[in-house]
C-alpha cells in the first residue's frame, strides 16, 4: 500500500520548504505526481514513492543534460588552448620545451585569428559601442514617441528620459569597471614580457 500524504508532509519528506515544493510543482507541471489536488478546505495528496522516483528520473534527465552540456563547451575549446595545461606538472619541462610550447601557442593564436576564432578586442569594442549607441538613440526615440501619442506631460517624458539617461550612465561605468579591473593584470604581463 502506497505512503501518501499532504503537501506539507511531502516537503518535509523531501526536506524542502513548502514554497520549493510549489516551485518544483509548478516548473514540472502536469508530470508531477498528484494523487489529488487541492482545493479550499481539502490538501493536496501524493503518493511518496511516486514522487521520489519521479524526481529521481528528472535528477538523472538533468545529470545527463549537464554532462552533455560540458561536453559541448569542452569543444568550444578555443584552438589555442595549450593541450595537458591544466594538468598537474610532475616534471619541470626544460626551457627549450618551454620555448617549444610558447612558439606552438603563438601560431596557434595567429591561425585562431586568422579563421576568426579569436577577434581583437579593438572590434568587439567598437562593434560593441555601435550596436549600444544605436539601442540608445532608438530607446530614446521611442520614449519620446511613447510620450506623444500617450499625451504625457512634457516634464513627465523628460523625467523618464533622465531616468532612462541614468541608467544608461550607470550601465556604462559598471562595464567600464570590468575593463579597468581586468587591465592591471594585463598591464603586469606586458611590463614583465618587455
Amino acid at each position: 500500500m502506497p505512503v501518501t500524504g499532504n503537501k506539507a508532509e511531502l516537503a518535509a519528506k523531501l526536506g524542502i520548504s513548502l514554497p520549493t515544493l510549489s516551485a518544483w510543482m509548478m516548473r514540472y507541471r502536469p508530470e508531477f505526481p498528484v494523487q489529488s489536488t487541492g482545493a479550499n478546505g481539502r490538501s493536496y495528496v501524493f503518493d511518496f514513492d511516486a514522487v521520489f522516483e519521479f524526481l529521481r528520473i528528472r535528477r538523472e534527465e538533468q545529470d545527463k543534460a549537464g554532462a552533455e552540456r560540458d561536453e559541448q563547451l569542452a569543444q568550444l575549446r578555443l584552438p589555442f588552448d595549450v593541450p595537458g595545461a591544466d594538468l598537474p606538472v610532475l616534471v619541470k619541462p626544460s626551457i627549450a620545451d618551454e620555448i617549444k610550447a610558447l612558439q606552438l601557442r603563438k601560431l596557434q593564436r595567429e591561425e585562431a585569428e586568422r579563421s576568426g576564432a579569436l577577434v581583437p578586442a579593438e572590434q568587439i569594442g567598437a562593434a560593441l559601442a555601435n550596436v549600444l549607441g544605436r539601442l540608445s538613440r532608438d530607446t530614446r526615440a521611442f520614449l519620446q514617441q511613447l510620450g506623444r501619442e500617450q499625451d504625457w506631460p512634457t516634464g513627465y517624458t523628460q523625467s523618464i528620459l533622465a531616468r532612462y539617461a541614468d541608467t544608461q550612465r550607470a550601465a556604462v561605468k559598471d562595464l567600464q569597471a570590468q575593463f579597468t579591473a581586468a587591465e592591471p593584470a594585463d598591464a603586469d604581463v606586458r611590463r614583465h614580457h618587455a
